[in-house]
């Protein structure tokens, strides 16, 4: 089973590597809307859950 604390330490992480480029960060600022980084967020997230489940 995977770690609670896995996922709030990757989590964060990809959300601010998503918002470290800058085409997402204007895209989210002129439409002040973030539901897409999170989206892909937490699927980056729940794919190294997976790969680490199974190592």
């Amino acid at each position: 089973m995977f770690s609670p604390l896995l996922i709030s330490r990757i989590l964060p992480e990809n959300v601010a590597t998503l918002s470290s480029h800058h085409e997402t960060k204007e895209k989210v600022l002129s439409y002040s809307d973030a539901s897409d980084v999170l989206r892909y967020a937490f699927t980056m997230t729940e794919a190294a859950i997976d790969h680490e489940y199974e190592r």
